[in-house]
């Protein structure tokens, strides 16, 4: 007994740390109630560890909950295991197994966590396991490498079970197992406890085995979840205080004061409560209510106000708020004693134009000397200066592109007709109809700068952001040309796209901004002599 005790230990970390629980390779989740999650199992038989998947299904109703009235239950649950044939090969060659119909029991405990759940875990015991493989030995030798086996696939089925929300979404998710697996009619038992993560070092496989001396647990993915609703409440409310000059108007914006957990507060529902202003007018549309003081020898005023919500088949409606209002008057008596008053100070500020200038109308590039071989010109473009003073605060982009740049030798159209402007050619890359005397606007890429040209002072918020380079000098443009070869770098797209000189965000667009850039030609060596001209079209927006 002794000596075959001894063997079916070897069996058993044979075929078990081989792979024995290792639960199959399987896809992503098929649907939100399916999950796939590698747990790091060790076995009791050697304490050596193994990756085992575990796939759980499950589906929790009902969703969305509400928090404080449903309490959610998980039906349908399952875990799923698949048993590698070589596992049960090596139980035959063990003499555990026999030829033909095997069936091999067995029990798990399942633990479920619950995130935001007052149960947090659940644990289910003994869930008993069976499955059947069919080995075939055509030599009937074990041991000698034609013995095949069956897959042995277990599936556990979970009772029911209830989970109690405590606020926020609740996700069911893998919590762990304890497998014990009985061969031989239960002469050989063996535990696996599992916990989700991958065990060290990494690349522990089931088949060929790697063998793995500790764990690494962590978080499993929920393979179902459940949306957690907070529970009809009426919209909450607060007070506050404005002041307002005698006989003029304030405004107060009800809807910043009030929210709703439920998130369904009817706007159109805003009423003067149980106080209307004394001293003076209230007319509240949209949430935006409206003072205006009519006594200007009153010093101050207040009114309440309640909001409701959608709440069917009853609104409910939010405690009665006050907001207080100091009216600073014209006249004060300080016969007794000082006395003091406020005078409001307002600006008008209005808005103008927005505009974009350059400083000259002609970029002359580097001279090139043709030598056999693709060269750079460089230059910059002549600086552009935009000036905001529209006040509107939604932001500016400068943007450009680049025609073909071609002699006045070469095969181009001259799109905007004869006049004071050069040509603007198209060379006719995109056809195939392009020769020696045309550059295509592809080759010229730039690096853009940007600054704040005005002078700012307290308060200043302007800020100008460049737009992306395409290199870091001419080199490292040529470099790029050179390794992309005839398919090409995109450049300024030519005439195909635009590219962001500078820009100025929503906010901070406003004042006197200056953009430039540093301009990279690439000259193929197969160009032909001549000055080559394009067009760069420089568009604000």
């Amino acid at each position: 007994m002794t000596r075959r005790t001894r063997r079916l230990s070897v069996a058993l970390t044979i075929s078990l740390v081989a792979g024995m629980l290792s639960f199959g390779t399987f896809a992503n989740p098929a649907s939100a109630a399916t999950q796939v999650t590698t747990n790091s199992c060790q076995n009791s038989a050697t304490g050596t560890f193994t990756d085992i998947n575990f796939t759980h299904t499950g589906a929790a109703t009902p969703n969305p909950a509400v928090l404080g009235i449903d309490t959610v239950t998980l039906t349908g649950a399952t875990v799923s295991a698949d048993f590698p044939s070589a596992v049960l090969v090596a139980g035959y060659n063990l003499g555990l197994l026999t030829t033909g119909l095997n069936t091999i029991p067995g029990t798990m405990d399942i633990t479920i966590l619950g995130s935001n759940t007052v149960e947090a875990t659940q644990t289910f015991a003994g869930l008993a396991i069976s499955g059947t493989t069919t080995i075939t030995d055509p030599d009937g030798t074990p041991g000698t490498g034609d013995e095949t086996g069956t897959p042995l696939t277990v599936t556990v089925g979970l009772p029911s079970s209830t989970w109690t929300p405590t606020g926020g979404p609740i996700g069911l998710s893998d919590g762990g197992s304890l497998t014990t697996a009985s061969v031989a009619g239960g002469l050989v038992s063996v535990n696996f406890t599992c916990v989700p993560g991958t065990s060290l070092p990494a690349g522990c496989v089931a088949d060929p085995l790697t063998d793995c001396t500790s764990a690494s647990p962590s978080p499993a993915l929920a393979f179902d979840s459940v949306v957690v609703n907070a529970p009809p409440t009426a919209p909450v409310c607060s007070g506050t205080a404005v002041s307002v000059g005698a006989g003029q108007a304030t405004t107060v914006d009800l809807n910043a004061l009030c929210s709703d957990v439920n998130g369904n507060i009817d706007g159109a529902s805003y009423a003067v409560g149980a106080t209307a202003p004394a001293a003076g007018t209230l007319a509240i549309a949209g949430g935006i209510a409206t003072y205006t003081n009519t006594n200007v020898l009153a010093t101050s005023d207040s009114f309440s106000y309640t909001v409701a919500d959608t709440t069917t088949p009853t609104p409910m409606v939010s405690t009665e708020v006050t907001v207080t209002i100091t009216i600073l008057g014209n006249l004060c008596d300080a016969t007794l004693s000082a006395c003091s008053l406020n005078q409001i100070i307002t600006v008008t500020v209005t808005g103008a134009a927005l505009t974009l200038e350059q400083t000259g109308q002609f970029v002359t590039m580097s001279p090139v000397t043709l030598n056999g071989a693709p060269q750079v010109s460089t230059g910059a473009i002549n600086q552009m200066t935009v000036t905001n003073s529209r006040g509107d605060l939604v932001g500016w982009t400068v943007s450009g592109y680049v025609t073909d740049l071609a002699t006045s030798a070469g095969p181009h159209t001259d799109p905007d007709g004869p006049g004071p402007l050069p040509p603007v050619p198209d060379c006719g890359f995109l056809v195939g109809t392009a020769d020696a005397l045309c550059i295509p606007g592809d080759d010229l890429g730039w690096t853009p700068s940007a600054a704040v040209a005005h002078v700012q002072i307290n308060g200043d918020v302007a800020v100008v952001t460049p737009g992306p380079s395409h290199a870091t000098n001419g080199a490292d443009w040529l470099a790029q040309l050179v390794a992309a070869g005839p398919a090409g770098v995109n450049g300024l797209g030519g005439l195909a796209e635009n590219n962001v000189l500078c820009s100025a965000a929503a906010g901070t667009d406003g004042g006197t901004f200056t953009c430039d850039a540093a301009l990279y030609l690439g000259v193929p060596a197969s160009a032909g002599a001549g000055t080559y001209s394009g067009a760069l079209v420089l568009t604000l927006l």
